[in-house]
C-alpha cells in the first residue's frame, strides 16, 4: 500500500484485508494525519517505509512502487496484492486469493486482474456508463526475481512490475474492487476541484443526471443456477422478481412502450 493522509479511509481497509493476507508492507508518503499512527498499531503491518512531509508534495509512484515489491521480495513473499487505502476487494474475491494463485503453474508470470466498480451515492450504486463501465485494474501478481518499473508512467500506472510486461500476461477474473472515494458528493467536488485547479466554492452548481438500472441482489447468482438445475430437461419456463423489486410485468409493459414510440 501507498498512502498519504488516509487515516479516514485506512482502517476500514486495513480491516477488510486482515486474515485474509500473511502481512501488510505500506509506505506512507508525507502523511500529516493519523496515517502513520494506525500504521503503528495494526500487528499484520510487517513494515513501514516512510517519505518525510513535503508543503509541495508529488507523487513518485514509480519508486514508491519499487520500494514496496522490493521490500515484499526481500521478506520473502511469493504473491503481492496492492491495494489503495479508499478500495475495498469484495469478499468472495479474498475468500479464493490463496486458491487464485495456486492455480497457476510456478512458472507463470502473470498479475490478476478484477473489475473496478466506482461506488456512487450509496454503498449499493456503482457507475456504469462509458468507460466506467469497463474498467479493470491488475494488482495481484507474482513477485518476480527483480522488481523494476522502468517501463511504467510516473503517474495512475500499473502495479504488476515491467516482469510482467516483458514476459508474461494479465489474467482478467470476474471478482470486483471496490472504490470508495468517489460515493460522497463532496469528495467528487473537491476531486474536481483539484483536476481543474481552482477552489470548489468556483465550480458553481455541476449538474448530473443518474438513471438506476436494476441489478441482482447478493445471491441471485446461486438462486438462477439451482432453478436452472430443477428445470434442466423440461419443458417450463419460469420468471420471476428477483431485481430490486422491478417485477416481470415492469419489463414487458416498457418493451411495448418503447417498441411502439420506435416504430411510429
Amino acid at each position: 500500500m501507498q498512502l498519504r493522509n488516509e487515516a479516514y479511509w485506512l482502517p476500514g481497509c486495513l480491516d477488510h484485508l486482515r486474515g485474509h493476507v500473511d502481512a501488510i508492507v505500506a509506505l506512507d508518503d508525507g502523511s500529516t494525519d493519523a496515517t502513520a499512527a494506525l500504521l503503528e498499531r495494526e500487528p499484520s503491518v510487517a513494515d513501514r517505509i516512510a517519505n518525510p512531509p513535503s508543503p509541495e508534495h508529488t507523487w513518485r509512484e514509480r519508486d514508491n512502487k519499487l520500494r514496496l515489491v522490493e521490500r515484499a521480495r526481500q521478506l520473502g513473499f511469493d504473491w503481492v496484492l496492492c491495494c489503495d487505502a479508499d478500495e475495498r476487494y469484495e469478499s468472495g474475491f479474498l475468500s479464493q486469493i490463496r486458491e487464485i494463485a495456486g492455480a497457476f503453474l510456478p512458472g507463470d508470470v502473470v498479475s490478476v486482474a478484477v473489475s473496478l466498480k466506482e461506488l456512487w451515492d450509496s454503498p449499493r450504486h456503482y457507475r456504469q456508463d462509458g468507460v466506467w463501465g469497463t474498467k479493470t485494474r491488475a494488482r495481484f501478481f507474482r513477485v518476480p526475481p527483480r522488481v523494476a518499473y522502468d517501463l511504467d508512467s510516473e503517474l495512475h500506472g500499473q502495479w504488476y512490475p515491467d516482469h510482467v510486461r516483458k514476459y508474461g500476461r494479465v489474467v482478467p477474473i470476474d471478482l470486483r474492487l471496490y472504490h470508495l472515494k468517489s460515493i460522497r458528493r463532496e469528495d467528487r467536488l473537491r476531486r474536481m476541484a483539484e483536476v481543474l485547479r481552482v477552489p470548489v466554492a468556483e465550480l458553481g452548481e455541476p449538474q448530473t443526471r443518474q438513471t438506476l438500472l436494476p441489478a441482482p441482489a447478493l445471491g441471485h447468482d446461486r438462486v438462477v443456477a439451482n432453478l436452472d438445475r430443477l428445470l434442466a430437461g423440461r419443458r417450463l419456463a419460469l420468471t420471476g422478481n428477483y431485481f430490486q423489486g422491478l417485477a416481470i410485468e415492469d419489463y414487458v409493459l416498457r418493451s411495448f412502450e418503447e417498441f411502439a414510440r420506435t416504430a411510429s
